[in-house]
Order: structure tokens, then C-alpha cells, then sequence
């Protein structure tokens, strides 16, 4: 109840944002199920070495509010989604705004000697998701929007 309560208490545009977190983070879930990582990379964006967006301070505010977002939502799903899963809802959500990004893959050794993947979304200089230990992890590819 509430949650509920607090969701009346916040702005029509935040619950928008909360409707389509959701609508994203089960679509992404749903594909990377249904569909093999190859078809679905091209839709990230183009493979970039070294990117170089810069975002304004309302965009950057926004793209807090998706980073919020994300997080909020992915608390109620009946699945903990993957730091792709994560990523990909979030980038999607930018794509639709002309909003450039790049999502990082990249792995690491973990305590066990075991390599281990992780993904993270940054926008400007700001980490959408994925933004705990990401730097622990060497980049492998990432995927960049450009939009003229």
C-alpha cells in the first residue's frame, strides 16, 4: 500500500517514466530470451572505441530520472533483471529521445579467478546503470548513438 501511495504522490511525467521503465525492462527481458545477443546488438547503437557525447544540464537531469527510473522498477519485477537487461531498457529509452549514449560490456576476474561480465550504460559523463565497481572491468566492445 505503500507504494501505491507514493506513486500517487509523484508527477504525472515520472510516472510516465515508470510506465515505460517497466514496458522496456520486460521487452529487453523478453528479447534476450527470444533472440540471439548478435540481432540484437546492431539496435545498440554503432560499435565505438572512444566515444564522445556531451549532455546540457536538463538532459543530464533527465537522464537521472531514467537512472531512477530503472532502478525503481526493476525492485518489482517478478526477476532481478541483468545489468543488461538494465542497460538496454535505458538506452532504449534515450534512443526514443534522440538522446545519445553508449553501453559498455566488459569483463573482470571475480575473487574465484572466474571471469565475469557486466554491463553499464553511460550518457555524458554520467553512469545511467551499471555504475557499481564498472571500473574494476575492462571494456570488451561499446555500442554509441550518434544523431545529427
Amino acid at each position: 500500500m505503500r507504494a501505491v501511495n507514493q506513486f500517487l504522490r509523484i508527477s504525472w511525467s515520472d510516472r510516465w517514466l515508470l510506465a515505460e521503465a517497466i514496458t522496456f525492462l520486460s521487452l529487453v527481458r523478453l528479447a534476450s530470451k527470444l533472440v540471439p545477443f548478435k540481432r540484437l546488438a546492431p539496435f545498440l547503437g554503432e560499435p565505438a572505441s572512444t566515444p564522445d557525447i556531451e549532455i546540457n544540464q536538463s538532459t543530464e537531469a533527465f537522464v537521472k530520472s531514467i537512472a531512477w527510473a530503472i532502478r525503481i522498477m526493476a525492485k518489482y519485477l517478478p526477476w532481478t533483471p541483468s545489468c543488461l537487461e538494465k542497460s538496454m531498457a535505458a538506452k532504449r529509452i534515450l534512443q526514443r529521445r534522440r538522446i545519445p549514449s553508449t553501453l559498455y560490456l566488459g569483463v573482470a576476474k571475480n575473487n574465484q579467478n572466474v571471469l565475469d561480465a557486466h554491463a553499464w550504460l553511460q550518457c555524458g559523463p554520467f553512469i545511467v546503470t551499471g555504475e557499481t565497481n564498472h571500473q574494476h572491468y575492462i571494456n570488451l566492445i561499446s555500442f554509441t548513438d550518434h544523431y545529427d
